[in-house]
């Protein structure tokens, strides 16, 4: 005799999760347990069942192998095990579900820029050539004549191996060790070598610096605002049950 399972999940007065689990003599599966099956492999393995065949045959023999396993006595040597995973996947559900009820308004969001409109600053920016050099004597040569003699000169007589120019690159943007050195009272200035590597120097050189000016728009930072509230919300809601049911 053949038999499905059915999983009952009860609340004890302690606020534990009771799992009971019953046979029946009747193997059956619905429409519902199709598309039940078609939306557990989209969300857990982004794969869609497209044959209704297929998808009744993965839950027949599911109900058939999870009853094998009641009928052999597996269930009470691991129901603590089996009680923790399925409070797991009630726990993610639940956090999900929360997740997708909280909604930050685009009004919300407005209202949020304007009343930390400081935060959205447009950010100073720099426009940099590097130049890379095997030798960092001629690294070092090219950085200390560049003080009195023009770029385009030195760049003809040391020839660097490779030369790459960045326009208008926010300063927040760049490693630490050029931002260090950057100054906002300066133009046209080179910056110390950096040893990249055995063979590898670069020489920074800054052509211009652009100050903050203005905001950045609303709708360039909206979706960034909207996030960040949704997660400090969503945080809120959660601490809020979990301090509820622990009183």
């Amino acid at each position: 005799m053949r038999y499905v399972l059915s999983i009952f999940v009860l609340f004890s007065f302690s606020y534990a999760i009771e799992v009971k689990l019953l046979q029946d003599s009747n193997i059956t599966v619905d429409n519902d347990d199709v598309r039940a099956i078609r939306n557990f492999f989209v969300q857990k393995y982004n794969f869609h069942i497209t044959d209704t065949r297929g998808a009744k045959k993965i839950v027949e023999e599911n109900r058939i192998l999870a009853n094998q396993f009641l009928k052999e006595g597996l269930f009470q040597k691991n129901k603590k095990s089996i009680q923790i995973e399925i409070e797991d996947m009630l726990a993610k559900r639940y956090v999900k579900d929360l997740q997708n009820r909280t909604k930050i308004s685009d009004k919300v969001a407005k209202s949020y820029y304007l009343d930390n409109i400081q935060k959205y600053k447009k950010p100073p920016k720099v426009s940099i050539v590097s130049y890379r050099f095997e030798d960092i004597d001629n690294a070092y040569r090219f950085y200390k004549e560049s003080n009195t003699t023009s770029i385009d000169l030195l760049v003809k007589k040391y020839k660097p191996i490779k030369q790459m120019e960045i326009e208008k690159k926010e300063i927040s943007a760049l490693p630490k060790s050029i931002r260090d050195f950057i100054d906002p009272d300066k133009n046209s200035y080179t910056l110390p070598p950096f040893v990249i590597s055995k063979g590898k120097v670069d020489v920074f050189y800054i052509k211009e610096y652009y100050p903050a000016d203005g905001y950045i728009p609303f709708e360039d930072v909206k979706n960034q605002i909207k996030n960040s509230l949704h997660k400090q919300t969503f945080a809120k809601e959660r601490k809020k049950i979990l301090e509820k049911m622990a009183q």
